[in-house]
């Protein structure tokens, strides 16, 4: 598929705002009061009405946000977290065998950070960051994944196929000389909307399982937040937690 100027079209656009308002939403951001109005959501993002609203409609319809006439717009879930104790690529992990995936890169380029991502960043608002979009395929597209990064890291543009077997985003990094320490990742489960069914080869709607992943540094240094679409047809997750009782009350 081409993918030319798909960044200029209505629906990517509130995709990526959609993206940032559902991680504001799971970590809590709105978890006590109205979000804003329209109006300074647009100024905000630096987009139009129409695209907010269309952004809002989809979390509605996620049943993460509900419209209460004459009030505003609120978060209607409390999100449960919990915490992933492992941070790697999918091509990094022996489980992958010989069918190793290849990354397509879909853009990477300067953006203005928008108000809610630079808070989430540590930079002021305005500031030029890089969004970087990627896909991992097997067969058929396997993961979407838009990172928002910091611009002072002294990265160079990917290879236009994305990391090489074995690596990853962590790679990548660390590739410049970057210190990975943790990534803080919350995952839930979202419906297909028109942009990512497009970009994954899936009908709109399908249930997709997302993670929501802000990378720090081992100083504590935000380096990228990123939103990740993976086809549960295609991934399976395994993990292994160590348990810690909890205190005798």
């Amino acid at each position: 598929m081409p993918v030319i100027d798909y960044l200029g079209r209505r629906h990517h656009r509130a995709r990526l705002v959609r993206d940032v308002l559902r991680s504001d939403i799971i970590v809590g951001a709105w978890a006590d009061r109205l979000l804003p109005s329209e109006d300074e959501l647009a100024k905000q993002f630096d987009v139009g009405r129409n695209v907010i609203r269309a952004s809002l409609n989809m979390l509605v319809q996620e049943n993460l946000l509900r419209r209460i006439p004459g009030r505003g717009t609120q978060a209607t879930s409390h999100i449960v977290v919990h915490q992933l104790n492992t941070l790697r690529a999918i091509a990094e992990g022996d489980e992958a065998g010989a069918d190793l995936p290849v990354y397509e890169q879909l853009h990477w380029g300067p953006v203005s950070a928008t108000a809610p991502v630079a808070k989430r960043l540590g930079v002021p608002a305005g500031t030029e960051i890089l969004l970087w979009e990627r896909l991992t395929r097997g067969q058929v597209p396997m993961v979407l994944w838009s990172s928002f990064i910091r611009s002072d890291l002294g990265l160079s543009a990917p290879d236009p196929h994305g990391p090489a077997q074995r690596e990853g985003t962590f790679a990548f990094f660390e590739s410049f000389g970057l210190d990975v320490g943790r990534a803080i990742v919350h995952t839930g489960a979202a419906q297909a909307d028109e942009a990512v069914a497009e970009l994954l080869e899936v009908a709109p709607g399908t249930t997709l399982l997302v993670h929501v992943r802000q990378t720090l540094l081992r100083d504590g240094t935000p380096i990228e937040v990123a939103t990740g679409y993976h086809r549960p047809d295609q991934m399976v997750f395994v993990n292994s937690f160590e348990r810690v009782k909890p205190p005798a009350s």
